[in-house]
C-alpha cells in the first residue's frame, strides 16, 4: 500500500506554511512596517508562491497574478492593499537575491510590454526617484523582504524565504529602499 501524498497536495502544503511563516513574521511585535501590519490585519495581502526569483516559469505566474490584482484593486484608497511574491528556493546571498530580482522584474516586464504601456504617473528609469515597476499599467512599489541583512531593516527581521513585497503606489507614503541594477540603493 502506498502512502505518499499526491505532488499537488505537497505543494499546495508547502505553499499554505509558506504564507503563514510570512503570515507570523508581519505579525511578529518586533516587525517594524505598519502598513503590511495593516494590510495583514484587514486580510488584504495576497499571495504568490513560486519555485525560483529570476525564473522565466516565476515571470509567467506573477505577471499573470499581479494583472489580476490590479483589476481586483483599482483603487484601494486608505485601505493597504498588497501583493506578495514567495519563492521556494533560497539565495546564496544578497548580492546573488538583488541580481535574481533585477532579472525577474525584466522577465515580467518582458512579458507585460507586448500587452500594456508603462504605468504613465511614474518613471521606468530604475535611477530615477520617481521609478517604480510597472504591470498591466499599474505602478507597484518594490519592497525588498529582509531576509538578507541590509541597511534599513535589523538581523532580528529575516524572513525564511526570498519575497517581494509590491503594494500598488499610492498605498503606501514613502518610497521604498531598493538597489539599482548597478547595485546603487535608492
Amino acid at each position: 500500500m502506498n502512502n505518499a501524498k499526491p505532488a499537488l497536495t505537497l505543494l499546495e502544503s508547502n505553499r499554505s506554511a509558506l504564507i503563514e511563516d510570512f503570515r507570523s513574521f508581519v505579525a511578529a511585535p518586533s516587525f517594524p512596517c505598519v502598513g503590511a501590519k495593516s494590510a495583514l490585519t484587514r486580510q488584504r495581502l495576497e499571495f504568490e508562491v513560486c519555485d525560483s526569483l529570476g525564473s522565466s516559469a516565476s515571470a509567467d505566474v506573477l505577471r499573470e497574478s499581479l494583472a489580476r490584482f490590479s483589476e481586483r484593486h483599482p483603487d484601494p484608497g486608505m485601505d493597504p492593499v498588497s501583493f506578495v511574491a514567495i519563492f521556494r528556493d533560497q539565495v546564496t546571498g544578497e548580492d546573488d537575491f538583488h541580481k535574481r530580482l533585477w532579472m525577474q522584474l525584466q522577465a515580467i516586464h518582458d512579458l507585460d510590454v507586448a500587452e500594456h504601456p508603462w504605468a504613465p504617473d511614474v518613471s521606468d528609469d530604475p535611477g530615477s526617484s520617481d521609478f517604480s515597476f510597472s504591470v498591466a499599467s499599474r505602478a507597484f512599489f518594490v519592497q525588498l523582504t529582509p531576509h538578507l541583512k541590509n541597511q534599513w531593516v535589523e538581523r532580528r527581521y529575516r524572513a525564511a524565504n526570498p519575497m517581494i513585497f509590491l503594494p500598488p503606489r499610492g498605498a503606501l507614503g514613502r518610497a521604498p529602499v531598493l538597489r539599482t541594477p548597478q547595485g546603487e540603493r535608492k
